[in-house]
């Protein structure tokens, strides 16, 4: 997760990636149902990370991507169901 009004969090998802893929040691990375969120869509006027450029980082790293409000309730629910989705059909293949 990013904060669309904050250049420097979307610029650490790199290294937030890697630090989960340290810490939780999934078997399979390349393939683990990450989702990329971008938050506090309720800020729109503060944006500094426009969303063509989530997408693009969200596909590049193989994931889903969702623009959210945590605050105003706006895709949150969506991007956890489709989170567990991918998770539960990773677990049945």
């Amino acid at each position: 997760m990013y904060d669309i009004t904050s250049q420097t969090s979307f610029d650490n998802l790199n290294r937030w990636k890697q630090g989960f893929i340290e810490n939780a040691g999934p078997s399979d990375p390349h393939n683990f149902p990450f989702v990329c969120l971008g938050n506090k869509l309720d800020q729109e006027s503060q944006r500094q990370v426009p969303a063509a450029k989530g997408q693009a980082w969200a596909k590049e790293n193989n994931m889903m991507f969702f623009e959210t409000s945590a605050i105003e309730g706006v895709s949150v629910q969506e991007a956890f169901l489709e989170m567990a989705k991918a998770a539960l059909k990773r677990e049945k293949d």
